[in-house]
């Protein structure tokens, strides 16, 4: 045993009794003449039943900023899930360790709400300042021996995963390290009928083993004393188009924090083999554009990383003809996966001409990998599941088009479903063989709910842009080959003023996996021409023991323009919303709209529109606040396409949005001068915060 791992040994033993002191366990040592016992095993018997990595719901990533690297246990302390004999060899939990470790930042490993929180001055015993986060299901993280608690994590504050909640120290020990305790429903037991050995206490556990837990290998079982890289934070970047006849791609990423930060970019070409990287300084609630290219390779695929919190948007073009299709990064936070996309087909036929998909698999790990893309035919289009794989290199990308793949027949549609240990997923779907692009980024299966918002519906509606109307396709993931009956996905719509509220219901069943949509665009059935011109905002429920996806598009069939943007969870109770790419009135036409939809159904929502200059890009674009109101089940568009009071044309920046009831909302980047030159509509999700 090397003479840091003796000095670890005897700090953590030290430090094990002033824990258990501190709770009140009774600890007894031998006398120093007596050697050290060794530890008992605990009796077989009953476990926990959600301690260890094979039966954890949990989806974890390390408590650390990407592109760290931290070593786990080592000097006997490690994790368990039993009752032990002693606090000498192992305390049932992890302990986080790296050289000049104090003050390092302190992530949320899972979406949560703290429950307790201890912040300078530390107590000098038991876990000093400390955090602890309830998670979904029962679970439980503690954060112990920080230097201090993050100011604003208190009691009831809700956290993300990747948010800061700490800083490492030594509080209530005598060295620089984090203790992390993973726990369920606060139990633990095991046959207590054996016992300890003289002089030797029965303890209880700290926690269990916090696995699996992602890192830069992907997800993986924590071994005691190895070193792992977090990507805790990371935003991936699937669809870098700077090939195939696309012209340019542009990064834009905003500084969701009120400190300065710096973004580092890494971009790879397509085998992951060949890559380049840089960085940028942002400032507070700023933004900055990123022009991907590399000097003897060209990118495929890229991550961003930062010590904040950031949001990040990829817009990609082609000049001849026009094309373009924004999609936003893909957090780090969700590539677990499987991954869904509720509309793909081949060579298509639609009112907007021929459809054809392409789908972005991003490996997000430093090892090889396999994926598997799951094609589920639509409810009666008379065409079977195909599923395909396909091996991808560490951080290599994978472009799946659908057009050129043979085994898939002409005229397909339906959903996919794509799976992998890690990875990032996106799609581009194609109308008018390839002169519209609506770019959507795929769904977690996590985020399935019963109930959804879509901030923007219109049947038809004729506008500058010309006749725009809003299909939405809706992906049955309830699972157990449960299938959607005929009227249970219920389309509830709320009319802007003029118009009247309205309801429609699936008129067939879906299957397991499988979408049906919602186009008013050409169902003069379920949307009837007595209702063209029609527009709000609409929620759509499905029985709560049934769980969908939502996918939004925006189309004018007439001149080739197209967008599409994640619908939003009626569940989410975020209160921030962060837009990176906000043009009012450009020289060059660009301009931009973003809409909010109020969550709440009782409640109206007060909020402020903080909008971030950025007077290096667009000069005298200075920084201004604006307060609104939003009825209950309604939205509020913000139109920066129009001459308006409170930003000047030729402003451009970003937005953040802080509400006081939940909110969610979608962004769409135009160019007013060019409507009859091609597809130059995109649209983005907005990234929700606490």
């Amino acid at each position: 045993m090397s003479i840091l791992s003796v000095r670890a040994l005897v700090i953590k033993t030290l430090a094990m009794l002033i824990v258990a002191l501190s709770a009140g366990i009774s600890v007894f040592l031998a006398a120093p003449s007596t050697p050290a016992m060794a530890q008992q095993a605990c009796p077989t018997g009953v476990t926990y039943a959600g301690d260890e990595a094979p039966n954890s719901t949990l989806k974890l990533q390390m408590p650390f900023l990407s592109g760290e690297y931290w070593t786990v246990g080592g000097g006997g302390s490690f994790y368990g899930n039993n009752f032990h004999c002693n606090s000498y060899n192992d305390h049932y939990a992890t302990d986080w360790n790296r050289p000049n470790d104090a003050g390092a930042a302190v992530l949320a490993v899972a979406d949560g709400q703290v429950s307790a929180s201890v912040g300078a001055p530390c107590p000098t015993g038991g876990y000093g300042c400390r955090v602890t986060i309830e998670h979904a299901d029962g679970y439980k993280t503690t954060y112990a021996h920080l230097q201090d608690v993050k100011p604003g994590i208190v009691d009831g504050s809700k956290v993300k995963t990747g948010m800061q909640v700490g800083f490492v120290g030594s509080s209530g020990t005598t060295a620089d390290h984090l203790h992390l305790a993973f726990r369920r429903n606060n139990s633990s037991t095991c046959n207590t009928s054996g016992y300890c050995a003289a002089s030797e206490t029965l303890m209880p556990p700290q926690g269990h083993k916090p696995s699996p837990m992602m890192t830069a290998l992907g997800p993986v079982n924590l071994e005691d004393g190895t070193n792992y890289q977090s990507i805790n934070g990371r935003v991936y970047l699937p669809n870098l188009r700077t090939a195939s006849g696309w012209q340019s791609v542009t990064v834009t990423v905003k500084n969701n924090s009120d400190q300065a930060t710096t973004v580092n970019y890494y971009y790879r070409d397509s085998g992951g083999t060949n890559a380049c990287n840089g960085s940028q300084a942002v400032q507070a609630y700023g933004s900055v554009s990123l022009n991907p290219s590399c000097a003897w390779f060209i990118p495929a695929a890229g991550y961003i990383e930062a010590d904040r919190d950031v949001s990040v948007t990829v817009a990609n073009r082609r000049t001849s003809p026009v094309v373009e299709g924004t999609h936003t990064g893909v957090s780090a936070a969700v590539v677990w996966g499987p991954f869904n996309l509720p509309l793909v087909a081949k060579r298509l036929t639609t009112a907007s001409g021929l459809a054809d998909s392409d789908i972005f698999v991003q490996n997000a790990a430093d090892t090889a990998t396999t994926v598997q893309v799951q094609l589920v035919a639509a409810p009666g289009s008379g065409y079977t599941n195909i599923t395909r794989s396909f091996t991808l290199n560490a951080y290599g990308t994978l472009r799946y088009s659908l057009k050129v793949d043979g085994s898939v027949p002409t005229g397909w549609v339906g959903s996919a479903v794509v799976s992998a240990p890690a990875s990032a997923v996106v799609s581009d779907f194609f109308a008018w063989d390839g002169q519209t692009d609506f770019a959507y980024n795929a769904y977690p299966s996590d985020n399935k709910a019963s109930s959804w918002y879509i901030p923007l519906f219109m049947v038809r509606r004729t506008g500058a842009t010309g006749d725009a109307s809003t299909p939405i396709s809706v992906q049955n993931l309830t699972g157990n080959n449960t299938t959607i009956s005929t009227g249970q996905m219920v389309l509830s719509c709320k009319a802007a003023p003029g118009w009247t509220d309205f309801a429609v219901s699936n008129p067939s069943p879906v299957s397991d996996n499988a979408s049906y949509s919602f186009n008013p665009a050409t169902d003069l059935t379920l949307f009837p021409p007595s209702m063209t011109g029609w527009w709000g905002s609409c929620k759509l429920t499905v029985p709560n023991d049934k769980k969908v996806l939502v996918l939004a598009q925006i189309r004018y069939p007439a001149n080739k323009n197209a967008s599409a943007y994640e619908a939003s969870r009626a569940e989410n109770s975020d209160r921030q919303l962060f837009f990176p790419v906000i043009k009012q009135r450009l020289g060059d036409g660009s301009a931009t709209a973003v809409t909010i939809q109020n969550l709440n159904s009782s409640a109206v929502v007060s909020a402020t529109f903080y909008y971030k200059g950025e007077p290096a890009l667009c000069a005298g674009s200075g920084d201004v606040t604006v307060s609104d109101s939003i009825p209950p089940d309604s939205n509020l568009v913000h139109n920066h396409r129009l001459p308006n009071w409170f930003l000047p044309d030729g402003w451009c920046g970003s937005l953040r949005v802080v509400s006081n009831q939940p909110i969610d909302g979608f962004g769409q980047i135009t160019n007013i001068n060019t409507y009859a030159s091609g597809d130059t509509i995109q649209a983005y999700s907005a990234l929700s915060r606490p």
